[in-house]
Parts: C-alpha cells; structure tokens; sequence
C-alpha cells in the first residue's frame, strides 16, 4: 500500500543537510513522502508562503493547484504572491548572499548561546544541552518557577506569563514549555503539553537562530529577556 505524507517543518532548510536528507528519504522510504518548509524563515518572505520539496513531479504539480481552505484542498485558489515574494528575494541576495545568510545564522546560533547561558548564570538558571537541534535554544526555568511557586498565589500556570510578558515587549517566536502540564484531545491526553518529551524534568524557555538574525537583534532580545525576567520575579515577590 502506497500512502501520501506531508512533513512540514519552519526551519529544516536552514541547514545545510535538508537536500541529503530529502533525497535519501524520499529514495529509501516506503511511503511516498513530500516535505512541506514555509518560506518565511527560510527565504526572508511571507509567511503566507511554503516549498514543496519531492522526488515525483506530479505530487509538486498536485499541490501548486490547490489551495488549502479549512483543511480542504481546493484546487484554483492559489496565489502567485508568495512565488513573486521568493523571486524577488532571491534575486536581491544572490547565491552567494543566501550563503553569507546561512554562514552568519551558525555563527550566531553560538553567540545566542553564550548571551542565554549568561542570562541564565544570573538568574540561577542553565542553558539546556540540545546538541542535536541546531536551530533553537532552550533556558531552564526551574529556579525562577521556584520562586515563583514559593508566593501562595502562584501556580505552575503563572509560568507561562513569563511568555506573555516577553510578547506585550515586542519579543515574539520564544515560548514557554511548563513541565507537568497536560492537555487532553479527543481521546489522547498529552503529557508535557507543548513538549518534546512526556518526562522532561523542568519548564523550560525556547528560542531560535532563523536565517536573517543580525546581532544586534540578539543582543536586543536578550537584554528583554533579562529586565522580563526581573519584573517577573519582582511581581511574584509581591505577592508573598
């Protein structure tokens, strides 16, 4: 039996290895398989657009007719926006900016490392060891959720302010992941909700290093993070 799969995925093509990697799947996998990337992240474009990568034709052809509305396809409705938006970036930057692009989001996934692992230092808190994910970085959140939970007032829920409070000061794309939390659809309850793990040990704090960051834009998110995390602090220290 032959069934289709959609992968989509933010940021995999940031990486170097997504054409390897979707070759030797789309050869190798009993399935046929087509992988789904929005090109916001990607290509510095609208988020309104996506790239269809697979190894049959026909499959991209399928799917550059449709238009997906309320989960039906729909065939006719798609907008050539997002194509134009991709040709014109790329024309812009060239192949050698695209890869002057991807050279400096490595190099700045380690220089957001160290900025979050000194944030964390002051704090009480640790950067998480996540050698495998080469896009985002994760802060720990066990000291501050402590403290936290020390007012009587406060529950495990108050933590995912923290995020709230990063997004009403301009800081968007971090999210808040509460350990223990759990949330039930349909028939299926989710242990960790929004986690990648059912046990992971402490709530934790998510950021990322997408293609176009700059860093002067680093070293402003971090800085926010920082005086958040204060005020944070200080409203629950209030409450005692």
């Amino acid at each position: 039996m032959r069934t289709g799969s959609s992968r989509p995925n933010a940021f995999t093509s940031s990486r170097r290895r997504i054409g390897s990697v979707a070759s030797t799947l789309s050869f190798r996998a009993p399935i046929r398989i087509f992988w789904c990337l929005s090109v916001e992240p990607l290509l510095l474009a609208l988020i309104e657009g996506l790239l269809i990568l697979s190894r049959r034709r026909t499959q991209v052809s399928e799917r550059a007719k449709c238009h997906s509305v309320e989960g039906v396809c729909i065939e006719g409705r798609a907008s050539a926006t997002p194509s134009i938006d991709v040709f014109i970036t790329l024309l812009s930057m060239g192949v050698e900016g695209y890869k002057k692009l991807l050279a400096d989001r490595k190099e700045l996934l380690k220089y957001l490392g160290e900025c979050l692992s000194r944030v964390g230092e002051k704090h009480g808190e640790r950067l998480l060891s996540t050698r495998k994910n080469q896009i985002s970085l994760a802060l720990s959140l066990s000291t501050i959720q402590d403290e936290a939970l020390a007012s009587s007032a406060s529950s495990e829920s108050d933590m995912t302010q923290l995020g709230s409070m990063l997004f009403t000061r301009f800081v968007s794309g971090t999210r808040v992941v509460t350990s223990g939390k759990s949330n039930t659809i349909g028939s299926h309850t989710f242990k960790n909700w929004g986690s990648h793990s059912d046990n992971y040990p402490c709530s934790y704090l998510t950021a990322a290093a997408a293609i176009g960051l700059t860093k002067p834009e680093v070293d402003s998110f971090v800085k926010r993070l920082d005086k958040t995390i204060e005020r944070f602090k200080r409203r629950h220290e209030q409450r005692v």
